[in-house]
């Protein structure tokens, strides 16, 4: 009775933590194209990631693993084969799509591939390969600033880099709100492949001990 008892409550707990990752909707069917390189999405196919959030790949959309840094892919074996694939998929979608922050997408990714039954040093190694090498692209950022200064106000932002970006609101004597839509640029990309086989090396020395590299030691990894 122990026995059956304990089983039981293995088997719930693993329940429970894979839905932490999220899980997919529908299967990828894709056909190649005829340049031999992409594949052409001929149904729809969705993520939702542990926070609830749906992450689609509409028909019609055109994937080739590009999203995935290629010096990576001897990691995997390719980013559309086996249980990389549909995280892959999904990815690549958003990455071009550009319609939510890179980081976003690359921890999407880390998700996608864990519920896709991706060992959690896999995983961390492919996030780490994504984070530093993956795309990235500009963070929108709006800004409202209200000013009754008759001298005039300035209003700065800083987001993932170095030097805030200010921008000048107008010298006036009423009450003014100033909406302002900017693009934040990425970050530098700073990390060397020789410091990222140094990264994957940690990675799979420590995952089975008792301090294991979190997702934010691998961001901050230099």
């Amino acid at each position: 009775m122990r026995i059956v008892v304990a089983v039981l409550i293995a088997f719930f707990m693993s329940c429970a933590s894979a839905q932490n990752f999220g899980s997919f909707v529908g299967s990828v069917v894709a056909k190649w194209n005829p340049d031999g390189k992409t594949m052409t999405l001929v149904r729809p196919f969705a993520y939702i990631d542990p926070s609830g959030s749906r992450w689609e790949a509409p028909k019609g959309a055109i994937i080739d693993g590009a999203s995935i840094p290629k010096f990576a892919w001897s990691i995997i074996g390719g980013p559309l084969e086996g249980k990389y694939r549909d995280s892959s998929v999904i990815h690549d979608v958003a990455c071009n799509q550009k319609l939510r922050s890179w980081k976003d997408v690359h921890q999407a990714f880390y998700t996608g591939m864990l519920a896709s039954g991706v060992s959690i040093v896999k995983a961390k190694i492919m996030y780490a390969a994504v984070y530093h090498f993956g795309p990235r692209w500009p963070t929108k950022r709006t800004i409202h600033q209200v000013t009754n200064q008759i001298s005039e106000n300035k209003s700065c932002v800083n987001m993932d880099i170095d030097n805030p970006i200010c921008i000048t609101i107008p010298k006036t004597s009423q009450p003014m709100e100033a909406v302002i839509n900017i693009d934040i640029p990425p970050p530098i990309q700073k990390l060397s492949h020789e410091k990222f086989y140094q990264l994957q090396k940690e990675i799979e020395d420590n995952e089975s001990g008792d301090s294991p590299i979190s997702l934010e030691q691998i961001r901050e990894y230099k």
